[in-house]
């Protein structure tokens, strides 16, 4: 009976002596899991960054490019802009020095002539 307490006592001081320890790598197992949590955060600001600087570039270029084919699609209407939309049906065909605003000048008349 004296040995099974003895051995009782023995674990009871063993486990007493433990907690500490267990504890301990506890704590520090938490503190490296921080510690690793720390060093991944510049790596997903990093991420995030490269995104937002992504999307800003796609929408520059979006803009860029709307703005270029605006200004094409305007360019081509203005140098040559299609004869059946200048000249109505059965009129004269235009002499070859005459201008764009002469051209659109024949499609709307000179009401004060028609007055009279």
């Amino acid at each position: 009976m004296g040995i099974i307490i003895l051995v009782v006592l023995f674990a009871i001081i063993a486990i007493v002596w433990g907690l500490p320890s267990i504890s301990q790598f506890y704590a520090a197992a938490k503190h490296a899991q921080a510690t690793i949590d720390v060093a991944h955060a510049p790596q997903i600001f990093a991420t995030s960054y490269l995104i937002a600087i992504l999307i800003i570039v796609l929408l520059i270029l979006a803009g860029l490019v709307t703005v270029i084919g605006t200004l094409w699609l305007l360019y081509r209407l203005v140098s040559s802009p299609p004869s059946s939309v200048l000249e109505p049906c059965g009129a004269d065909p235009p002499d070859s020095g005459s201008s764009t605003i002469s051209k659109l000048l024949r499609l709307f008349p000179n009401k004060t002539r028609s007055i009279s």
